[in-house]
């Protein structure tokens, strides 16, 4: 945790009208000052105060305590997922993952499920749009989808997911498995 003191403005008037009060208070003192007017300096003293006050400055202590990261595992639990040994695959790789990245420091884990949608297959990215709609983007450390392969909405433009953090993909099944091979080569031509 560490304490921040800082001295800030929040004037009363916008700050184009407190330059042209500072402008104009210049051209009076200034006057007064050339003509040797009796009680100048104090009416100038006086003038830097009342700007000062409507300036509104304010000593701001804050405490700041620095947040965890996120990283998130997005793990896929459909129909498909769960055939054969892929279920026991991915559960393994995700108490895995979980283990290394709960012993990073500051770091917090979490998981996003991906069940079945019976209309329009896995929706691995819109469960991944809707968690990451839900957290602050600047402390996503990375995401990392645990998956069979078959996802059923990888975006055409994932520029657009608008991630800015470590992107990977861990592909559960058997190498020869071919739909699995053409969604992989999919995923790693669009980037995702």
């Amino acid at each position: 945790m560490s304490e921040v003191t800082e001295i800030v403005f929040a004037p009363f008037l916008p700050v184009t009208v407190l330059a042209a009060l500072a402008l104009v208070i210049a051209l009076i003192v200034g006057w007064g000052l050339r003509r040797h007017a009796s009680g100048a300096g104090w009416r100038a003293a006086f003038a830097v105060l009342a700007l000062l006050a409507l300036a509104d400055p304010q000593m701001v202590r804050e405490e700041r305590q620095p947040l965890d990261d996120i990283a998130l595992l997005v793990v896929d639990e459909t129909a498909s997922a769960r055939l054969e040994d892929r279920g026991a695959a991915i559960e393994a790789a995700r108490a895995a993952l979980r283990d290394k990245l709960e012993a990073l420091p500051r770091t917090v884990v979490e998981e996003v499920s991906v069940g079945d949608d019976r209309r329009t297959g896995t929706p691995l990215f819109a469960a991944l749009r809707e968690r990451l709609a839900e957290i602050d983007r600047s402390r996503l450390a990375g995401v990392v989808a645990l998956t069979d392969g078959i996802v059923h909405d990888v975006p055409a433009e994932p520029d657009r997911l608008a991630i800015e953090a470590p992107f990977h993909t861990l592909l559960v099944g058997r190498a020869d498995e071919f739909e699995r091979e053409q969604i992989g080569r999919a995923a790693c031509r669009d980037r995702v």
